[in-house]
This record gives structure tokens, C-alpha cells and sequence, in this order.
């Protein structure tokens, strides 16, 4: 059924791989992921989808991310975390960690994005995650929303 959505919607799925639900079994590149963000930025539904989303610096996952940035506020997106324990260092592997949404830049152009970093070892300590992997997706959305 995802495949024929993707054929119906006209978006090419050799970026884009998936066994299940879950996000476990599912790699995505940037290029297919800001493809399929462009396509639903043209959907009857976009509105309501772009406001559910989490708000930089704001609310939901990215409350706690560049709040004292300019760009806080400006970007709607989702985050994604998959990892596993590193038990060799008493710590945890982040696979992936992911940032995909969109933001009207500091210049005014609208865009969609999709930023992912992959294999970091971090500390198992509470927040780790979000304060080293979580801070860089939040500081590289932050540059687009400057710098775009």
C-alpha cells in the first residue's frame, strides 16, 4: 500500500526502505525525505499536519533545543531517535537520530528539510541524546533558518 501511495503521489522510492511500522526496519535519505515534505506541503491536509508538529525551542520534542535561538519558533519538525545499548562502554549507540520538517527562513524563503546523524556513541546518562545529537540537528536547523 506505501508503494502505491509513493507511485500515486509521483515520488521515487529508491531512497527510501521499509520492512516495518516501527521505524526499526525503515532507512530514509534526506533527498526522498524532503520530496515526500515537499509533496504534503501542497496537500489539503497540510496545514493541520505542519501545525501538529513539534516547534523548535518551543513544545514537544524540541521544547528543550535552541531556545535562545533566533530561529526558536521559526522551524516545525519532527524528530526521530533509534539506539541501542553500547554495553562495551557503558553507554548508548544513537543509529539515527533524525530532524525533518519545514521553516520559513530568515529571508522568508519555505522550505523543507531533513537532517540525520547516524552512529553516535553517547553516555547513558538522562538527556544525553537529546543534548549532544538533539543540540546539533537543532544548530544545523538553526544555521538554514539564518543563513537560507
Amino acid at each position: 500500500m506505501i508503494h502505491d501511495f509513493l507511485t500515486k503521489a509521483g515520488l521515487k522510492d529508491d531512497g527510501a526502505s521499509q520492512a516495518d511500522g516501527a521505524g526499526g526496519s525503515a532507512n530514509f535519505t534526506p533527498d526522498f525525505m524532503t520530496s515526500y515534505l515537499a509533496y504534503w506541503a501542497g496537500h489539503e491536509q497540510f496545514q493541520k499536519f505542519h501545525d501538529a508538529l513539534p516547534v523548535l525551542g518551543k513544545d514537544g520534542t524540541l521544547f528543550q533545543i535552541q531556545v535562545n535561538s533566533p530561529a526558536a519558533g521559526q522551524v516545525f519538525a519532527k524528530t526521530g531517535t533509534y539506539g541501542r545499548s553500547d554495553l562495551l562502554h557503558q553507554g548508548v549507540m544513537v543509529d539515527s537520530k533524525a530532524l525533518a520538517g519545514y521553516m520559513t527562513t530568515k529571508s522568508g524563503k519555505k522550505i523543507s528539510f531533513a537532517i540525520f546523524v547516524n552512529h553516535v556513541p553517547v553516555s547513558s546518562a538522562p538527556n544525553a541524546i537529546r543534548d549532544i545529537c538533539g543540540q546539533a540537528l537543532g544548530e544545523i536547523a538553526a544555521a538554514g533558518y539564518e543563513f537560507l
